[in-house]
């Protein structure tokens, strides 16, 4: 025993030391076994949480697509009714624009004939 050899000690001293400390901490040791199965349970529940977080992450992503061809969707409706709306608009402003545009003609010709009349009129009385 080392307790005997480099300490000094008597056989029954180290003995009792040695039991005494074996009694003290035996709980508290932990063996290569305990440690191997310590290891062998974190690997195995590392494991179940990694394959957990991949199925989330398909999941996630599965998702993500969806909500992405739903957007691109609902975006593609948005456009296409501003653009209906925009030509609905353009025609709208189109016609109106004939409208003011016959209507200034007829104030401008309606003018015209005014001041040849007063021009004819003036004419007369000279």
């Amino acid at each position: 025993m080392r307790l005997q050899e480099e300490a000094g000690f008597e056989e029954h001293q180290a003995r009792a030391l040695v039991t005494a400390f074996a009694e003290g901490m035996g709980e508290e040791l932990a063996t290569k076994n305990d440690l191997e199965k310590t290891e062998a349970a974190l690997k195995s529940d590392l494991e179940k949480t990694e394959a957990a977080l991949q199925g989330q992450i398909v999941a996630l992503k599965s998702d993500l697509e969806k909500t992405e061809t739903a957007l691109r969707s609902d975006l593609e409706k948005t456009e296409a009714t501003l653009r209906s709306d925009l030509e609905k608009m353009a025609t709208i402003l189109r016609s109106e624009m004939r409208e003011l545009e016959q209507r200034m003609t007829l104030r401008l010709g309606a003018m015209i004939a005014a001041a040849v009349g007063i021009i004819v009129a003036v004419d007369k009385l000279l």
